[in-house]
């Protein structure tokens, strides 16, 4: 009950508003894979009743364990034990590259479809997003994580954001990837902060992929760090929306996300 889930990030050109001057931005590279969480957390295990709750018939105190559990955005999937967590943290990431047997966990898509020549020989004839990764693990691993939130929860299920610093700090300490930050900075006197942040934003959402250069980039992600929830909006760049739309035209099934929600609602 305490593994929270991550919200729907909304578009950036529909929430200009939500920026206000002097306000701490950060803009981070948008990656486009499956989005899981893991979560360190109590559990009730049951109650511990003294002489006097017995006497009173009242619950007792609660007694909790601690365990991993592990989902995608919205589905809760089977534990596992990770031992890097602190008790009460919750780490949202995406998963990027390819499956076990060497599929890309995203779907890929043929360039030619976007009637672009020139993206044709940037990016060559199929776009595969493989943020570095290899289908048969010998030049780079398979899969990659790369976490853009953490949470620490307490026992009254109370969540508290971990600022992007510590968020790195932690990762750092346990060895895995944040996503890349591409800018940070005060909102400065504008007429239109949004207006102002989404003209920065726009100076990084498109180009080659920083990570594995081999396939253009879905976008960025901005994120209002001082605000006590957690607050980001996503902003996509125009080849990646052609490329997502040529994807999901074509395609015979739902993303593996959408395959875990569907087959948990069933």
């Amino acid at each position: 009950p305490l593994f929270m889930e991550h919200a729907d990030t909304e578009q950036l050109p529909y929430n200009l508003s939500a920026f206000h001057q002097g306000d701490l931005v950060e803009i981070t590279l948008k990656m486009h894979g499956t989005s899981q969480r893991t979560g360190y957390l109590p559990v009730l295990s049951g109650y511990k009743k003294s002489f006097m709750d017995k006497l009173l018939r009242r619950p007792g105190k609660p007694i909790y364990d601690w365990g991993y559990v592990t989902g995608t955005r919205r589905v809760v999937l089977d534990t596992f034990d990770e031992g890097k967590l602190h008790k009460g943290e919750t780490v949202y990431y995406e998963v990027v590259g390819f499956t076990d047997d060497g599929t890309p966990i995203m779907a890929s898509c043929d360039n030619k479809k976007v009637g672009d020549k020139e993206f044709v020989k940037q990016y060559g004839k199929q776009t595969v997003f493989s943020y570095g990764c290899s289908p048969d693990g010998v030049d780079a691993p398979k899969s990659a994580l790369y976490v853009y939130r953490m949470t620490m929860t307490n026992e009254d299920g109370d969540v508290v954001e971990y600022p992007p610093f510590f968020m790195r700090y932690r990762c750092e300490q346990m060895g895995v990837n944040c996503v890349p930050l591409l800018w940070s900075g005060f909102v400065p006197e504008s007429d239109s902060p949004g207006e102002w942040v989404k003209t920065v934003a726009e100076c990084y959402y498109d180009g080659a992929d920083p990570i594995g250069k081999s396939h253009v980039r879905e976008g960025v992600v901005c994120r209002i760090v001082n605000r006590p929830k957690f607050t980001a909006y996503k902003h996509k760049n125009f080849a990646f929306k052609v490329l997502e739309g040529i994807i999901k035209e074509v395609a015979s099934a739902p993303d593996m996300e959408e395959s875990q929600e569907v087959a948990d609602a069933a």
